[in-house]
């Protein structure tokens, strides 16, 4: 009988051991997910007998914030209350907005006799209680302590304010003490309980003026933080973009705002300075947002800056369209003192704020030879406008002796803060060139072409030669001449078709475009960014005349997407193309110029673009 239930007794026991190991590793995943949740107990120092004293717990969480914190105590103490603080802090990581939410609870505790008592905070985590880390309250007899100073609001676990003031549990944060911005305030939200908001300092500009871009996001205080994901800049691709925020990956506090009688926290997503290419009525198209846990889309609002060019009254002579802000110029000259031939070091430094120039004017003169420069620069934010520095580092070769004026450097600006034109000068001063025994440089000598020998003997009377009518081919080549012009005119149709059809095939469209992918590879093997980004854009409008016969000279933003639409293009490729061609065109007119390595990303791209046409084409 023992034998028989021998091999249930195995299984059984087997079974037993699965069970125990099942149960062992949910009680790890439990213990797991509880622990997900930090938290951190801390005691605000000593208290005497009767006085009250603050333990501060702070609970941080990626997921929900967590629920309901209580603090334990024993006999001897009390809690007489309780104060909280609910902040969210956005990063943006890889075009992924997540938020890291933190809450910290305050309770006030009352003593009664002294002693050492252990206290443990707790909160709520998937309906079941969970400890934080225990503290301990030295409470000592009444009058031992020194006076102790009142605290000034300063948080251990946030020394830089970025939480703000506390609220009471269980009440809403828009409670009285939180400080509205009435310059943040709007008259209705633009969506539920989040939403974006994009305003521009000014709406009138003229070509290079900074026009600054602000997009706030408003989040709602009485409601609990959604999570914001796929976000969409906006587009604006008339304009150079410049960023004035410290770190694009993070939002910046920019305080609270009553909209429609509620309390928004607002937060500063993007600052951007803006420098207009052209003129007229510009757009700005809207930033994006998904709104996970209520689902949908937050836009910003689409804005508009009308852009004019500067004034023509007043305008002085060399002003480039675009040299726009206030702007100073200094300049180091050595050595002073040089042989004939050799060369000058001047470094010319471009200081201000606006659109600085990305070239300057020199001057020239006989005998004195500017090389291209060597340009540094460091650009950011200066007191909310872009600015700094650029400096054009010049090599000078003179071939004069005695004393040589260098000239003045002169950078004609417009003050759109004045209204007014200005010139910045740097005087380069006077050179003193020796002499050199060295020969003068190639180009500065004369030269004079090759002169025939002397003749030291007269020459023999010119022979005279024959008439062409004393030839009898003559005379045959001259009744040809009627039969020549009777073929010619009867041949000339075909000649004409011919020739006809031949230019029709050096004009096609796809001859066009194998043309232009060929300037495009000279472009590239010059290695000249503005003149490949020029390439690209003139092999993508060959591309589209060829594949999809659509001319797209007079086509911009989403009007161009919509005729490579309606030719048959996907409006996915046309978004692209769209995007590529405002790349190249702002690439090519940005003040500190396009890199050669984005120039040749770009035009790999613009290829790719092309052959995705051939395929779309109709």
């Amino acid at each position: 009988m023992g034998e028989a239930l021998a091999p249930f007794v195995v299984v059984r026991r087997k079974a037993t051991m699965m069970v125990a190991l099942f149960a062992a590793m949910l009680v790890t995943f439990a213990s797991a997910h509880a622990w997900a949740i930090e938290m951190h107990t801390s005691v605000d120092g000593a208290v005497e007998a009767g006085g009250d004293i603050e333990v501060t717990l702070q609970a941080s969480s990626t997921s929900d914030m967590p629920p309901d914190p209580l603090l334990s105590v024993p006999a001897g103490l009390s809690v007489t209350g309780t104060s909280a603080s609910r902040q969210s802090q956005l990063s943006l990581v890889n075009g992924v907005i997540s938020a890291h939410r933190v809450l910290i609870v305050t309770f006030t505790v009352h003593t009664t006799a002294a002693g050492k008592f252990t206290v443990t905070p707790s909160v709520k985590v998937d309906g079941k209680r969970t400890n934080g880390p225990s503290a301990r309250i030295n409470v000592v007899a009444a009058g031992t302590l020194a006076q102790r100073q009142q605290p000034q609001g300063f948080n251990p676990f946030d020394p830089f304010g970025f939480f703000g003031q506390q609220d009471p549990v269980g009440q809403q944060d828009d409670t009285p003490h939180l400080l509205v911005d009435p310059k943040l305030g709007m008259a209705a939200p633009r969506g539920q309980t989040a939403f974006l908001h994009a305003v521009v300092d000014k709406g009138r500009a003229v070509v290079g003026e900074q026009v600054t871009l602000t997009v706030y996001l408003y989040v709602d205080t009485q409601a609990r933080e959604p999570d914001f994901r796929d976000p969409h800049e906006a587009t604006s691709n008339d304009f150079v973009r410049k960023s004035l925020m410290k770190d694009d990956t993070t939002s910046e506090d920019a305080g609270y705002a009553a909209v429609a009688g509620r309390t928004y926290v607002v937060r500063v997503l993007r600052r951007i300075a803006l420098f207009a290419l052209k003129t007229g009525d510009l757009e700005i198209g809207a930033m994006s947002l998904a709104v996970a846990a209520h689902g949908g889309v937050r836009e910003s609002e689409k804005l508009s800056v009308l852009v004019v060019d500067a004034p023509i009254a007043g305008r002085p002579a060399g002003y480039d369209a675009g040299n726009v802000g206030r702007f100073t110029i200094t300049s180091d000259v050595t050595p002073r003192t040089v042989e004939r031939g050799s060369v000058v070091g001047v470094d010319l430094s471009v200081d201000g704020v606006g659109n600085l120039p990305s070239e300057l004017s020199v001057p020239l003169q006989a005998g004195v030879k500017w090389l291209d420069p060597e340009v540094h620069e460091r650009l950011a934010n200066t007191a909310g406008r872009y600015g700094g520095h650029r400096t054009f580092s010049y090599v000078v070769r003179v071939e004069r002796e005695g004393d040589v004026d260098l000239g003045t450097i002169e950078l004609p600006f417009y003050d759109a803060d004045k209204h007014a034109y200005d010139v910045a000068r740097a005087a380069l001063g006077m050179i003193h060139v020796t002499h050199s025994d060295a020969p003068a440089a190639e180009s500065a000598r004369p030269t004079l072409p090759e002169l025939p020998a002397m003749r030291r003997t007269l020459g023999g009377p010119k022979a005279q030669g024959r008439h062409l009518t004393d030839h009898t081919w003559a005379w045959a080549l001259l009744a040809f001449g009627p039969f020549a012009f009777a073929f010619a005119t009867a041949s000339r149709g075909i000649v004409a078709r011919f020739r006809t059809r031949a230019a029709e095939r050096r004009t096609s469209p796809l001859a066009v475009l194998a043309e232009k992918q060929r300037a495009q590879d000279t472009a590239l093997e010059n290695d000249d960014a503005g003149a490949i980004d020029a390439a690209t854009i003139r092999m993508l409008e060959a591309a589209v005349l060829a594949h999809l016969k659509k001319n797209l000279r007079a086509a911009t933003g989403e009007a161009l997407v919509r005729e490579l639409h309606e030719a048959g293009a996907p409006r996915e490729l046309g978004q692209r193309l769209r995007d590529l061609l405002a790349s190249c065109e702002a690439a090519r007119f940005a003040p500190d110029g396009a890199t050669s390595k984005g120039a040749r990303d770009r035009a790999a791209l613009g290829r790719k673009l092309a052959g995705e046409l051939a395929k779309a084409k109709v």
